[in-house]
């Protein structure tokens, strides 16, 4: 079974509690973009249930980069 996300819709509002890492390295900052949105966005998804803000972020930058680090 796949992981429960911290999402909900109210009307056509929908919420989506995200945590994302900013990640700096010798003063640059890594920013991401996928094939389907030309803008740029920080490393980063949605929350799984239960899960806290600095595990989600760890993951999150392990699935999308392949780089393990903690949170400072």
């Amino acid at each position: 079974m796949g992981k429960t996300e911290c999402t909900f819709t109210r009307g056509q509002d929908w919420f989506r509690l995200r945590a994302c890492g900013i990640l700096i390295d010798d003063g640059k900052v890594l920013m991401i973009r996928n094939d389907s949105d030309p803008d740029y966005y920080s490393v980063g998804g949605c929350l799984a249930h239960g899960e806290t803000l600095e595990e989600a972020v760890e993951r999150e930058v392990w699935e999308e980069t392949g780089w393990k680090f903690e949170v400072e």
